[in-house]
């Protein structure tokens, strides 16, 4: 019995070791942490970019006209050391059920789906879903009453680019006089 158990558990590590890592999330084709001229390729007619959103390492891209699961959408791409970095998506709230069960359908199970409450800035409260997926390299977040409250938020981010941004943003304000 104990040789069986052993066996498992080297079958069960050496499959662990040999599993290849989780890929990042792709947004409408692209990877997650792909190159910005990959993105361009594919959208650069989309793209609006201002030149007061750009540094020396974080680009902005403004995409006009577009559509996430069938619906009207805004969206902005940050892209951090010249790759994919994250991906906000504004649509209307009452896409919030179709637009996660297309998430479901394209990413599999969420990690974590939550009812959370809301309040307003007259002192209203709403309570609305928050739905996450997670592979490990990249984060989907879907919120109903996302940024204001006003429209539903979804979130793609390349976690570790995210990281690095948000580091390096920390560090530029503390060397700021």
């Amino acid at each position: 019995m104990q040789r069986l158990v052993l066996v498992i558990a080297m079958i069960v590590g050496a499959s662990a070791q040999n599993a290849a890592p989780s890929q990042p999330y792709d947004v409408k084709g692209v990877l997650l942490g792909s190159p910005l001229s990959e993105w361009q390729q594919a959208h650069s007619q989309d793209c609006r970019s201002f030149p007061e959103t750009q540094t020396s390492n974080e680009f902005m891209c403004f995409m006009v006209g577009a559509t996430y699961a069938g619906s009207p959408a805004s969206e902005i791409v940050i892209f951090y050391n010249g790759r994919l970095a994250s991906f906000q998506i504004e649509l209307a709230r009452d896409k919030f059920q179709a637009v996660a069960d297309a998430l479901k359908q394209k990413f599999g199970e969420p990690l974590s789906v939550e009812t959370k409450t809301y309040q307003n800035g007259f002192g209203a409260t709403f309570r609305g879903g928050y739905v996450i997926w997670d592979n490990g390299v990249s984060t989907i977040v879907c919120e109903e009453y996302g940024g204001k409250g006003e429209r539903l938020v979804l979130m793609f981010m390349h976690k570790q680019l995210v990281a690095d941004q948000e580091k390096a943003k920390k560090g530029a304000k503390r060397n700021d006089m």
